[in-house]
């Protein structure tokens, strides 16, 4: 029998990557239609004692009336941008259904008029933020403790109404919406129930029980976003503060320029001229299988590639060559190799890659060496298998070598590399770009405003907020910060989404927001938090981001009025979605209650009220800390006390000036806690809660509301800790 080389057949490349943009829908389109915002539809809570907007679209120049349960209480008229917006007169919760009715006034037809029914007043309290915010009770691979005995018993309330924002075509998007798309309000079924964010849902519920009011929920969220998706971008670029004001300025104007340049239509031009010149790709646009499929076979002009250490700098490539290149190499596997391990190789390769095996796509990185393993097992095929490669030539290494693939390009078993195989190539070679590819305005692809992601500043409010404006509201919920670890300039984007909040929505007097002091959660470190606990990290005080984002988030209840935070010190996991939902709504709700209802509840956590310096000893004063006592009955855990500042060493080994920390025995006398330490001559730092994970942390009120990660030092300033 002939012995089978893996390599035996030429290569044939292929694929069309067809560049298909999908165009943007005009904001003018349906703008004639006559009827209401999509968020005051059917079975919507509106905000009691207010004069609550509703509003929606028209003609513009038309007047409209709008009608509740038959009488006319306001008219207007529709604007140069087709909307229209009535205040209805303030009304109180009601519980029986009411009819609001919108028509043109004069010379239109009766069927101009239009309706949204079943409408209750009550208290409409809109939450906010990343996962935790959305969690819901159908949950992340684990459902909330609880959850589906609380849905049985909550089935059919027709007293609370929810809004999720997520429903429907509704994402982020680039330019701030006037309306969204395919969402309703809706009421208290199984599945509407279950979709929803379950802390929010539970202070619904601990709400509507406690106040005998309908509640309307608004859930705003989307998992792993950072609070600069969340800031909006219309408003903060003209009254935003800090940083975030510059971020919202930059995504305003990329987008408004986009427009004024001609929008998609000129884009796609544009786009289609770059692509002609520069993507290989493009010459097989209309071409059906794509360049990366295995049965592309349009490769008869392709050119036979050999890598023999001089990059991509010499034939078939033109002199000096920077571009894009396709590759293509087929290759023949029998039963027993799709069993096999094997990985492919590009050593000494300066350029970025992108891998097909059989259309598959794996890999892509542009280290100068790396190499993965190849999907074989998963997407091989016996007979005859197809390798294809977008490969990008930015330019020559840092040290002078030629950019590209400078080394052959091998096939091999991993990890022993006892058999081996050098992939033999055809390549579709693009333009030459010119050699100043960094600054040279041809190199650049023409900007698509529309290309946008989760990561992209101001785009979750331009989607999923701004079409909530002017919406009037009882409070707001925010629970974020997982993903923005490290943001020193958290304050300033927390300031600006506020006061755009408190700009733009409609509400009684103040608008009070809570805050939530994200769990102590594991970090995906190497080592990791649980790893570092075992390795007895622990045993003496140790740096965590995840601790120094609580303590921001405790701080913010300072930094602006009528904000306050809410503590789940106590209710963390590994896991970054604690499961303990129930626990968090009642927080939420019971905070409502006292400070938004003025019930005789206790629903604040402790927080740092001052600090008092008495030489060895610091004593912390704390509000909210009626019944101030440990969870567990044991000695108070987690307070670290420093002195003067120092010379040392910081965690990374660099000479500076700071403080060394030491564990510290404490003592709750009434409302304070005084700290000491032998090792402490002269008090000037402390701090409690400092780890990723719970550590025992255990000071909590009278009503087991834990004290939340916290930290002063005596002139004010930040310090380094320093390691001895």
């Amino acid at each position: 029998m002939k012995k089978r080389s893996i390599f035996e057949s030429p290569i044939t490349i292929g694929g069309v990557l067809a560049a298909a943009i999908a165009t943007l829908c005009s904001l003018a389109a349906g703008a004639a239609e006559f009827k209401f915002a999509s968020v005051i539809s059917d079975n919507a809570v509106l905000q009691r004692d207010v004069e609550a907007p509703v509003w929606g679209f028209g003609e513009p120049g038309k007047k409209v009336k709008v009608s509740l349960n038959g009488k006319a209480v306001g008219e207007t008229t529709v604007g140069e941008n087709g909307r229209w917006t009535v205040k209805l007169p303030p009304q109180k919760a009601n519980k029986r259904p009411s009819t609001i009715t919108a028509e043109y006034v004069g010379g239109g037809a009766a069927s101009s008029a239009i309706s949204i029914t079943n409408i209750l007043f009550g208290d409409v309290w809109f939450g906010c933020g990343q996962s935790n915010m959305a969690y819901t009770f159908a949950g992340y691979g684990r459902l909330p403790i609880g959850g589906e005995e609380f849905l049985k018993k909550a089935e059919g309330n027709p007293n609370i109404r929810t809004l999720l924002m997520n429903d429907g075509d509704n994402r982020n998007s680039p330019f701030p919406r006037e309306d969204a798309i395919g969402i309703h309000w809706e009421t208290s079924t199984y599945e509407s129930m279950r979709k929803n964010g379950a802390a929010l849902y539970w202070m619904g519920w601990k709400l509507n029980q406690a106040l005998d009011v309908p509640i309307g929920l608004v859930n705003a969220s989307w998992g792993a976003t950072k609070i600069d998706g969340w800031i909006d971008q219309k408003w903060a670029k003209d009254h935003g503060t800090g940083h975030a004001k510059g971020v919202a300025c930059f995504w305003y104007n990329r987008w408004t320029d986009f427009m004024k340049a001609g929008g998609p239509e000129v884009y796609e031009k544009k786009i289609f001229e770059w692509n002609k010149r520069f993507d290989p790709a493009s010459n097989f646009v209309n071409t059906k299988p794509s360049l990366h499929d295995p049965d592309f076979v349009e490769d008869e002009s392709w050119k036979e590639l050999t890598i023999d250490g001089r990059g991509f700098q010499c034939d078939p490539f033109p002199e000096g060559f920077t571009g894009e290149v396709w590759m293509r190499a087929t290759f023949e596997l029998t039963e027993a190799d799709l069993k096999k391990n094997w990985s492919i190789g590009y050593s000494e390769s300066y350029g970025q890659d992108m891998n097909y095996l059989n259309g598959h796509a794996f890999g892509g990185s542009g280290n100068p060496n790396h190499g993965y393993g190849v999907p074989i097992k998963e997407h091989g095929r016996v007979g005859k298998n197809v390798l294809a490669v977008r490969y990008k030539v930015y330019a020559a290494s840092k040290e002078g070598r030629p950019g590209g693939m400078l080394k052959p390009v091998s096939i091999a078993l991993w990890p022993s590399r006892a058999e081996s195989h050098e992939m033999k190539f055809k390549a579709c070679i693009g333009e030459q770009m010119p050699k100043d590819i960094w600054n040279h305005p041809e190199c650049r692809k023409p900007n698509d405003a529309r290309a946008i992601n989760m990561f992209s500043a101001t785009t979750m409010d331009a989607g999923l907020v701004h079409p909530l404006y002017p919406m009037a509201i009882k409070g707001a919920v925010w629970y974020q910060g997982c993903s923005d670890l490290g943001n020193g300039k958290y304050p300033e984007f927390f300031k600006t989404l506020v006061e755009g909040w408190r700009a733009q929505f409609t509400y009684k007097d103040t608008l009070p927001v809570i805050i939530t002091e994200i769990c102590p959660h594991q970090l995906d470190t190497k080592p990791n938090s649980t790893q570092r606990m075992a390795n007895g990290e622990t045993n003496a005080p140790t740096w965590s981001v995840n601790a120094d984002m609580r303590r921001q988030l405790n701080e913010l209840a300072t930094f602006l009025p009528d904000c306050d935070t809410i503590s789940l010190l106590d209710l963390g996991e590994a896991d970054i979605h604690p499961i303990r939902k129930e626990e968090v709504g009642e927080r939420y709700a019971n905070w409502a209650l006292q400070h938004v209802y003025g019930k005789k509840v206790q629903g604040s956590c402790p927080q740092v009220e001052s600090v008092e310096w008495k030489g060895p000893k610091c004593v912390i004063k704390l509000r909210n800390a009626k019944g101030l006592k440990t969870r567990d009955g044991k000695p108070v855990k987690g307070f670290e006390l420093g002195g003067p500042v120092e010379k040392g060493k910081d965690k990374n080994g660099k000479e500076k000036e700071g403080v060394v920390l030491h564990f510290a025995s404490a003592k709750i006398v009434g409302d304070t806690i005084e700290l000491t330490c032998p090792e402490v001559k002269e008090a000037f730092a402390f701090r409690y809660a400092w780890f990723d994970l719970d550590c025992g942390w255990n000071v909590v009120n009278g009503a087991g509301l834990p004290l939340g990660t916290c930290r002063r030092y005596k002139d004010g300033k930040y310090h380094d800790q320093l390691v001895k």
